[in-house]
């Protein structure tokens, strides 16, 4: 895999940092390209695995994370990371084709799993501006201010792993989309 920067193996990561790379290559397969390329920075690989160790101890269930984390790639259009979600999905959790469907398109046949996923799509469509009614959404499917925020920040780490994917990429490694415009266009 070609990359606009070095994607460095566990052996190359800061030191402190190697069980958590290795925890991750196990769930996923394989090391993710934006945690390779975090690896570069120790403060960014240090966010970026932080955020995710401290949600995995979180209120939000494991299927309903990838879940969320396929419905974002979608809204980003991040094939790659949507392609190694969707893995994890059907190997960790034995989720069916169809329900991964329905999360590509933010739905679920789970109400609660469902109204999750369209808060979910709607905070990063809206780029976290989300309505009145979402939040009335979210909240009469039984979520609590705890499992919101945690949707929220599930939503942020999938959109910075989303963008170090397409951003140091390139477009024929992401997905095959060019992702800006030409100038002048």
């Amino acid at each position: 895999m070609q990359s606009r920067v070095t994607l460095l193996t566990i052996d190359d990561a800061p030191p402190g940092m190697r069980s958590a790379l290795e925890e991750l290559q196990a769930r996923f397969g394989e090391l993710p390209p934006c945690v390779r390329a975090a690896a570069n920075s120790p403060r960014a690989l240090d966010g970026l695995l932080a955020l995710s160790g401290s949600l995995g101890w979180g209120r939000i269930e494991e299927d309903l994370a990838d879940r969320i984390a396929i419905a974002v790639a979608v809204v980003n259009d991040c094939t790659h990371l949507e392609d190694m979600h969707r893995c994890a999905l059907r190997r960790n959790c034995e989720v069916s084709e169809d329900e991964i469907a329905r999360a590509r398109a933010g739905h679920s046949v789970n109400p609660r799993y469902d109204a999750a996923l369209q808060f979910a799509v709607e905070i990063a469509h809206a780029r976290g501006r989300v309505s009145d009614d979402s939040f009335r959404a979210i909240r009469s499917a039984g979520f609590t201010d705890e499992e919101i925020i945690e949707i929220i920040s599930h939503v942020a780490l999938q959109t910075f792993g989303n963008y170090l994917d397409l951003s140091l990429l390139p477009p024929r490694e992401n997905g095959g989309r060019q992702n800006v415009k030409s100038a002048g266009a």
